[in-house]
């Protein structure tokens, strides 16, 4: 029997008071809940119909308890997991999960440039790589530990389009790698789990994300173009030949067959150039080798490299303020000059400071955040350091946000301590000891 507002059920001998309708979906119904005087999402199951729905919903019975006694991953708060299982006494079930945060938006919805699911314009895409880098880095997590999410979708991955922090949600559906059984929405889907070839896996997971990647910065899914813009109606067979059988890349370097119709896709050659060729080279890689050699898509952990870089190279314009990627070769040109890359202004920058570490060549701003990664390992879910501003004199210093102090040469070789949540000004510095890592300082004249 399935629940409405108003009923009361059981966890524990404690009531849960069921109240109004979050949402619904293909599996079953979100309402809100309230279980000793704290609010939480109850997600209750449709009742199954069919004997495929059967199967499904017994074999979600039996699993979920021990997906809750496992809970996410290392603990990673990016998840939105579920927490406790409840059943009423016809032996239907339900979970309840923390509130999603009402700043935290969907995917699907940026995609759609829903009101409200926009970036500004001229940060748009520091946000988006720094949303793109923590999703591939919760999906390592994931992989890591031996499971895969099955059914990665732009519906289930939201964000906070201020700080770029995400949740996963729908985690229900998390198993061991390779379980039997597939779950998916076919435009994001592995042809070989599409065609029946494979069950789910990390790598399944991987094509998955890379869909989800280019629809955030294309607008597209990756695999659509001149070719299904031709059929009268896209129905399940059409999509099966589409995603499954004949897989195509849009910007296939070999074909031309299936590039993006303008009268369909709007401006997305333009967004494609507008990408760094490491970000361009990622999505080849992923949706041509990547189509036919499952172990060779590319990992969580690189995508999160390539977007951290493109964070790493974001400079601003100081006239209308955007933010544009700036490209290797004016790293070690010193003294060019950079244009905006903003079409309706064009105007001309100087190079910005850079801090170099290891092989990081970091721009320096107001916006800037030093990750873990940039001094040893992959952490990029720890913020080390960030760049802050004298509002007066316009000068920048940095904020030492990790547990060791730092020490910053001068350029007369006299060194300066820096503890732990202490600022100091960056001019005149041009070597800094970080605790595992030496930075470099190039100041443009």
């Amino acid at each position: 029997m399935s629940i409405k507002s108003g009923d009361m059920i059981q966890y524990n001998g404690l009531d849960i008071k069921v109240g109004k309708l979050l949402g619904e979906g293909g599996q079953g119904k979100v309402f809100l809940a309230t279980f000793e005087g704290r609010k939480f999402a109850l997600k209750w199951y449709h009742v199954p119909t069919t004997d495929i729905a059967k199967k499904n919903y017994l074999e979600q019975k039996i699993f979920l308890p021990s997906l809750i006694q496992m809970g996410p991953p290392n603990g990673d708060k990016r998840f939105l997991w579920p927490k406790m299982y409840v059943e009423n006494e016809e032996g239907h079930y339900g979970y309840m999960m923390d509130l999603r945060p009402s700043r935290f938006v969907s995917i699907k919805d940026m995609v759609q440039a829903k009101p409200n699911a926009t970036p500004p314009l001229r940060t748009f895409a520091r946000v988006y790589a720094t949303i793109c880098m923590q999703i591939a880095d919760a999906f390592q997590s994931l992989h890591a530990s031996g499971h895969c999410y099955k059914d990665i979708n732009d519906g289930g991955i939201f964000a906070d389009l201020e700080t770029g922090e995400v949740l996963i949600c729908d985690n229900d559906n998390v198993r061991v790698d390779r379980t039997p059984g597939t779950l998916f929405m076919i435009n994001f889907a592995a042809p070989e789990v599409i065609l029946g070839k494979e069950p789910s896996s990390k790598f399944s997971d991987r094509y998955s994300l890379a869909i989800v990647f280019f629809l955030l910065w294309m607008k597209q899914n990756p695999l659509e173009g001149l070719r299904d813009s031709k059929f009268a109606l896209i129905n399940l067979d059409v999509q099966r030949k589409i995603f499954g059988e004949h897989p195509l890349f849009t910007f296939d370097p070999h074909s031309l067959k299936n590039r993006p119709d303008p009268h369909f896709h709007g401006p997305t050659e333009e967004y494609w150039n507008f990408l760094t060729k490491d970000l361009r080279d990622m999505f080849t890689h992923a949706f041509t080798k990547g189509i036919e050699e499952p172990r060779a898509r590319n990992s969580g952990r690189k995508w999160s490299q390539v977007f951290l870089e493109i964070i790493d190279r974001l400079y601003q314009c100081p006239k209308c303020g955007h933010e544009s990627i700036m490209c290797r070769d004016k790293f070690e040109s010193a003294g060019k000059k950079l244009v905006c890359g903003f079409h309706q202004c064009n105007a001309t920058c100087s190079v910005p400071n850079i801090l170099k570490i290891g092989d990081y060549s970091i721009v320096l701003s107001p916006r800037t955040r030093l990750f873990a990664a940039h001094f040893s390992g992959n952490d990029i879910s720890q913020v080390v350091a960030k760049v802050v501003e004298n509002k007066r004199t316009g000068a920048l210093g940095i904020r030492n946000l990790s547990e060791t102090a730092w020490h910053f040469t001068r350029t007369d070789g006299s060194v300066i301590q820096l503890n732990p949540n202490k600022v100091i000004s960056l001019d005149n510095y041009p070597k800094i000891q970080f605790s595992k890592a030496i930075g470099r300082m190039r100041f443009q004249k």
